[in-house]
């Protein structure tokens, strides 16, 4: 687990350059060091899915429980904001896709 890298130069892409790549819809990630279009694998796709899926589970299960609205509300922010700053540790990305 660690921040995706270029096929060709193994450069390490930033988490910035990854996370907008992600909420861009995928959009590939071109090296700055080589210049190869980097895409996200199918596999890393079903991954961010399921970590953004977080947000909702979370969500139902707060509104199902007799929770207080600041125990519901936590609920919801904190899988969410950890869902988006790990998210981009758990992609991979390659130039043959």
């Amino acid at each position: 687990m660690g921040l995706p890298k270029c096929d060709q130069c193994r450069t390490t892409f930033s988490w910035s350059q990854v996370s907008k790549s992600l909420s861009l819809f995928y959009r590939p990630i071109i090296c700055p060091t080589s210049g190869t279009e980097n895409r996200i694998t199918f596999s890393s796709r079903l991954i961010g899915s399921m970590i953004v899926m977080l947000i909702p589970i979370a969500g139902f299960i707060s509104t199902i429980s007799s929770f207080s609205l600041l125990v519901s509300i936590t609920l919801i922010i904190v899988p969410g904001l950890t869902a988006m700053l790990i998210q981009p540790y758990f992609m991979t990305y390659s130039s043959d896709e």
